[in-house]
């Protein structure tokens, strides 16, 4: 390389250049001001996005069923771990990156580190601290590395799920497409395995034959050009160019053992707490009790607001609760509400009503809905679903209830609704009793919802039959 003249650098273009590379070195010297913007703009941005997944998605899959909600769930699924990646990687870089800060400042204000000489302990615990204690510019250098670390792990790891949930789609979509059009028949999730079976298969065979005898090969041999052939076929359709350096480079330069223990405890972790966060606690299959006096389950001594939809969340969808207006009933009928997920929903009524055709097709339909069913049809499938269900009002079952279909209004969620009359009802207290008959459970699912009426006819203030005022004789 020549190095530049004295007229070169007194020149324009070579004053362009030096304020070209004085900006570039000082902007890599100050990286940590802008990792520092980004990470805290990063878990900021990120905060709300959990919610609002969540929220799509609980709207959206009350009505999918079969292939559509599997691709609806590894589409949540996915998205979720990422935003959970995003949020903890970042998180944890701020956090870290903080402490580097801090220790670089405590760093500038005492550069001269421990004062030994009055540091208030004996001989034998000096010279240990002297052994074990890191200096500050180590501690610097070390909470520097990890910062960066992390920062590139953790996009490498989003990379990872991104590729994973685009090459899902893409073979799910051969799947569907092979099994529905080209072959007539279901099982997309065997043509959608088979595909995956074919794309892996070459490369993981090439990878075993190069370990094996890969060095006796010839370098330009057929074998050895056959091989190089599908380890480049792999890098493409499993997209590890975006996330296979990073991952390489941690991998050969941190030790085997450790990368591999760190890796495997964030995937379990993060993992974990989506099953936690996102399966168990939101189905009531995990809680804590709060007090050995108050139930986790109110059962039938409780006011549960998820029944009445006057008391529900805006924009809150509970896709597995009955729901009626409020609890004190004040009009002649009382309409309740019972949801049906299209997931479960058709092996209950084969189960229940074989006899019972369906009133059209699921999967994907483009263009606009057909004509609506017959009503014969119609009330069939609806007495069926009917029978899903065992409703009683205050302990007596009710028969001969007539539904019709219902779809909430803001969300996707479909069910049944049928109008209870209010006339003859007991002043007071309440109870309807729904019991799922069809869910497979043992015990089966029951939903214990009081409302209350008032008296048929109130006393006028102050008029015949109003109790006296005060005590005394009239």
């Amino acid at each position: 390389m020549i190095a530049p003249t004295m007229a070169d650098r007194e020149s324009p273009a070579g004053e362009r250049g030096a304020v070209r590379r004085r900006f570039l070195r000082n902007l890599h010297e100050r990286t940590w001001e802008l990792e520092l913007l980004l990470s805290g703009a990063v878990v900021f941005a990120l905060s709300r996005l959990p919610a609002a997944v969540d929220g799509v998605y609980q709207r959206l899959e009350p009505g999918l069923a079969g292939d559509v909600s599997m691709a609806a769930f590894f589409i949540w699924y996915y998205l979720k771990l990422i935003l959970y990646t995003l949020i903890v990687g970042f998180g944890l870089h701020l956090a870290c990156r903080a402490y580097w800060v801090g220790l670089v400042g405590l760093d500038s204000v005492f550069p001269r580190g421990i004062r030994w000489q009055n540091l208030r302990q004996g001989p034998l615990a000096r010279r240990v601290y002297r052994e074990r204690l890191p200096t500050l510019p180590r501690m610097i250098r070390v909470a520097d590395n990890v910062c960066s670390i992390i920062f590139s792990s953790a996009f490498a790891l989003i990379a990872v799920f991104l590729v994973s949930l685009v090459l899902a789609g893409v073979v799910g979509a051969v799947g569907f497409l092979v099994s529905r059009w080209l072959v007539g028949r279901g099982g997309v999730g065997a043509v959608a395995a088979a595909v995956l079976v074919v794309l892996a298969l070459p490369s993981a065979v090439a990878g075993l034959v190069d370990r094996m005898a890969g060095e006796r090969l010839a370098p330009e041999g057929r074998v050895a050009r056959l091989l190089c052939g599908f380890f480049r076929f792999s890098l493409l359709w499993t997209g590890a160019l975006l996330w296979l350096p990073t991952s390489q480079v941690l991998a050969t330069n941190v030790r085997r053992r450790v990368f591999l223990s760190v890796a495997s405890l964030f995937v379990v972790g993060l993992l974990s707490f989506f099953l936690v966060s996102d399966v168990l606690v939101p189905r009531g299959r995990l809680a804590v009790a709060s007090s050995a006096y108050l139930p986790a389950d109110l059962g039938e001594m409780g006011v549960d607001y998820r029944y009445y939809e006057s008391e529900r969340p805006e924009g809150e969808v509970f896709p597995r609760t009955p729901a009626i207006p409020a609890d004190v009933v004040t009009g002649p009928y009382l309409r309740l509400f019972i949801p049906l997920r299209a997931r479960p929903l058709a092996e209950q009524v084969e189960e229940t009503c074989p006899e019972v055709e369906p009133l059209g097709g699921g999967g994907i339909r483009l263009g606009r809905p057909g004509a609506p069913p017959p009503p014969e049809r119609a009330r069939d499938v609806l007495a069926c679903l009917g029978r899903l269900w065992r409703v009683e009002l205050n302990g007596e079952p009710l028969a001969d209830l007539s539904f019709r279909f219902h779809n909430r209004p803001g969300s996707r969620l479909q069910g049944i609704v049928t109008y209870l009359p209010t006339a003859g009802l007991p002043a007071g207290e309440n109870l309807l009793t729904l019991t799922e008959t069809a869910s497979g459970d043992d015990p089966p699912e029951r939903h214990f919802i009081p409302f209350w009426t008032p008296p048929a006819d109130p006393p006028a203030p102050g008029g015949a039959g109003a109790p006296p005022q005060g005590g005394g004789a009239p």
